[in-house]
């Protein structure tokens, strides 16, 4: 995950939130939650070894804002895409097709999002309750 050029005369490159979640989101994919270091994210940002619990607080705070802000670009663009093809339809079951295909647009676009739900959703656990209570359970009331 070592990137080029992250410092600038000396100092680390500045990251947005935006990245370093993003960052974060493939890290929790690829090792899971619980081997996950935010060491490891820090030094491969780039940044000193405490700025992320600095900007985002605990490991537990960071997962929950990188799950929000990945999967809302997902729900987000299911939004769009159910926009985008909306045909008239004619039962319900043509609506869950629709949502369903949206769904696996989407998805395609954000592997690392299947990887790390792949892996949550094998056993019960409070990081997949906060995923269908937040997440889940919400925008598919929403959307259906």
């Amino acid at each position: 995950m070592s990137t080029t050029s992250d410092t600038t005369r000396g100092r680390p490159r500045i990251r947005s939130d935006v990245e370093i979640m993003d960052r974060a989101l493939i890290a929790f994919a690829a090792s899971g939650y619980e081997a996950m270091s935010l060491r490891l994210l820090n030094r491969d940002l780039g940044l000193s070894h405490g700025t992320i619990s600095q900007r985002f607080g605990s490991k537990e705070q960071l997962y929950s804002a990188a799950l929000d802000h990945g999967f809302g670009g997902l729900v987000g663009e299911i939004t769009v895409e159910l926009a985008r093809r909306r045909v008239a339809p004619a039962n319900d079951l043509d609506v869950v097709r629709e949502t369903i295909r949206a769904f696996l647009v989407g998805s395609a676009r954000r592997p690392h999002l299947v990887r790390l739900m792949n892996q949550e959703g094998l056993q019960q656990s409070p990081r997949l309750d906060y995923i269908f209570d937040t997440i889940i359970g919400p925008t598919f009331s929403e959307l259906l």
